[in-house]
């Protein structure tokens, strides 16, 4: 039997074809995005637009004044804005990365005090104003084991003890690798959760909730973003495999407790199991099925993955194929 790390790795081999090589930042394509690593973000000024602008020098000089910037622009995009046409969700996003890139680059024993300061300000601000996220985000710290240092940041400046200063070198290179992790995995969700339309965030965060918990601390931050750039990102080629149909409705159907008869006794691990793997695993084969479709048919109207959806809200049993054959008819 397949290992989960064997299954989530061929699941990345199936949607790498088609997710971003790396996240840190994107790469530019269009004039609304970032033109070059360094230069603040050029924005369409004739559109209006909720999500906030990157001010000039978002993305390199000092970085407090970076670190300031980002919790304020990352943290007062409306709930609304997604909503919206245009690219202004687009700008918003790659500024983000961009300046992610450049703090990553400046986290040090020096900076990272700051650093801290500024994830516990994003999670409080999170909780205050996006609620169903904060449900998903505030596991991101404790699975970085950064709750005990948070508690401490909001009570006040950090004590002598909890600082870098007379730390050993591996101690402190495990803390700041444990901050950077945090701060980029809060990122992910965050631009992801506030670019998409309301029916596919509760579909992210249903399927980033396990990937958040479960998923070891060298393998999370990966999945996380196969999981938010590959999937769930608008610009990814697999965006339309997400939004066919629910990805909790089909797993809840097809694959949940209730649906086992009879239930082993170790069903609950079985069941969380399951559903960290599935998000990857079904985006995958409905791709699959897509494109298996197309062999035949090269019309639009041959989407295998429209008619694996009607299959799966309709009679509640599984969709998938034994062959090829199957998955074309």
């Amino acid at each position: 039997m397949l290992s989960l790390t064997s299954m989530l790795s061929l699941a990345a081999a199936a949607l790498l074809t088609a997710a971003p090589a790396s996240p840190f930042p994107r790469a530019a394509a269009s004039s609304t995005r970032i033109t070059t690593l360094g230069c603040s973000v050029a924005t369409d000024t004739t559109t209006a637009t909720f999500y906030p602008a990157w001010p000039a020098g978002s993305t390199r000089g000092d970085v407090q004044h970076v670190l300031t910037s980002f919790e304020e622009i990352v943290t007062s995009v409306p709930l609304r804005a997604s909503s919206e046409t245009g690219d202004g969700w687009r700008a918003w996003s790659d500024g983000g990365y961009a300046a992610q890139k450049f703090l990553a680059s400046k986290l040090s024993r020096q900076t990272y005090e700051s650093y801290l300061v500024v994830l516990c300000h994003i999670m409080e601000a999170s909780q205050a104003r996006y609620p169903d996220l904060y449900a998903v985000l505030k596991f991101v710290p404790k699975k970085n084991g950064l709750n005990p240092l948070l508690a401490k940041v909001q009570k006040g400046p950090l004590p002598p003890e909890a600082r870098l200063t007379d730390v050993k070198p591996r101690e402190v290179r495990r803390r700041l690798d444990d901050t950077q992790r945090a701060l980029e995995q809060s990122w992910l969700l965050l631009s992801c959760y506030l670019t998409l339309p309301k029916g596919e965030r509760e579909d992210m965060l249903w399927s980033a909730r396990t990937v958040v918990e479960k998923i070891k601390t060298d393998q999370r931050s990966r999945a996380l973003e196969l999981l938010c750039l590959g999937c769930f990102h608008r610009d990814a080629s697999l965006y339309p495999a997400v939004t066919d149909s629910s990805l909790r409705r089909g797993f809840e159907k097809n694959f949940g407790v209730d649906s086992w008869h009879p239930k082993p006794t170790n069903a609950r691990m079985i069941w969380q199991r399951c559903r960290m793997v599935y998000p990857y695993l079904e985006v995958a084969h409905r791709a699959w099925l897509d494109f298996a479709a197309r062999l035949d048919d090269p019309s639009p109207l041959a989407s295998c993955s429209l008619r694996q959806a009607a299959n799966v809200e309709g009679s509640g049993t599984s969709p998938l194929p034994l062959s090829l054959d199957d998955a074309s008819q």
